[in-house]
């Protein structure tokens, strides 16, 4: 039996792990390192299941066919075309079955004696950002390829949030309520502050930093203590190597993602790249090894087109060449 199929198998047969584990569960459900195994083991699931087909199953069939088919609302079906059918359909519909997965657990977990808070779900594509304003009137920049996932109603003693990507939080002050960004490498905890964090999956790091007020952070390992962030400062945690940098940085350069702006310090031309993937919804690849050391410190205004940003690194990157194809670019 795979990793996945275990993993998959524990979270079914058990609704007793704690939220923060169910979310990251959640979030591999979404976004796997390997959608194909993944996948692989939703089919075991769906293929192991014991159930027949009753008259409200026909009935949803029944609504979904006449929206997809209007013209064709009235055929009878018999019940072993139908059976017929569903097992066919099973093989175009199994890219959905990870949401219908989240949905369906989620579901069960419901009939626990206290009914589990309804979870909101944003995802922002790849070239978008999005501004929404949370439950508690806290107000959240969300970027590019992000998933942040809260209560509708913040209920209970905290403000807790989800967030796989990155996003810039202006948080309302409640001292009885402490507000959450958990990611799965730490938990920033705040009370009323501006900050901002990114964690994206394929990210090199995970960063916090502070605008106004004071965090907390905890990390998701015992090897790295809880540190107290005041203004100015950035807390960054290497994910190859589990090492926490603490330390002061340009402000105009830290969040300048909030002003729509793209600026970088000390940064990589490869994580560079992939904030501009995520901006102008471009695939980058890299054709040379040769910039693998290259760290750069830049910024790029809000106006500027990819061409033009591709054309400042070449005029500061020694040898730096690019072609753009279509929605691809190419590094050499």
């Amino acid at each position: 039996m795979s990793k996945s199929r275990q993993i998959i198998d524990l979270f079914t047969k058990n609704n007793d792990y704690a939220e923060d584990v169910r979310s990251q569960f959640f979030r591999w459900i979404v976004r796997p390192a390997s959608p194909i195994e993944r996948d692989s083991a939703l089919q075991g699931v769906w293929d192991g299941l014991r159930v027949k087909a009753d008259a409200s199953t026909r009935k949803s069939y029944r609504r979904v066919r006449d929206r997809i088919f209007p013209e064709h609302a009235t055929p009878k079906i018999s019940r072993r075309l139908f059976v017929k059918i569903a097992r066919i359909a099973a093989m175009f519909v199994l890219p959905l079955a990870s949401a219908l997965f989240i949905h369906l657990y989620i579901m069960r977990s419901d009939h626990a004696s206290m009914r589990a808070p309804e979870m909101v779900e944003l995802f922002v594509p790849k070239g978008q950002r999005k501004e929404i304003v949370l439950p508690d009137g806290s107000r959240v920049i969300v970027f590019s390829e992000t998933i942040l996932r809260y209560s509708e109603n913040f209920e209970g003693d905290d403000r807790s949030v989800y967030l796989s990507g990155e996003a810039g939080f202006n948080v309302k002050h409640n001292a009885k309520k402490p507000f959450t960004v958990k990611t799965n490498e730490m938990n920033v905890q705040v009370l009323g502050t501006v900050f901002h964090v990114s964690s994206f999956d394929d990210s090199e790091q995970t960063v916090a930093t502070l605008a106004s007020g004071k965090l907390r952070i905890e990390f998701n390992t015992s090897e790295n203590a809880p540190i107290i962030m005041s203004p100015g400062e950035q807390a960054t945690l290497n994910r190859a190597t589990g090492q926490v940098t603490h330390s002061t940085v340009n402000m105009d350069y830290a969040l300048a993602l909030e002003q729509g702006h793209l600026a970088f310090q000390g940064v990589s031309l490869q994580q560079i790249m992939k904030s501009v993937e995520r901006r102008y919804n471009v695939e980058i690849q890299f054709k040379s090894e040769k910039y693998s050391n290259e760290n750069i410190t830049v910024k790029f205004m809000y106006d500027e087109t990819l061409e033009e940003i591709l054309q400042t690194l070449k005029f500061i990157v020694a040898g730096f060449k690019y072609d753009i194809d279509g929605k691809k670019v190419y590094i050499y």
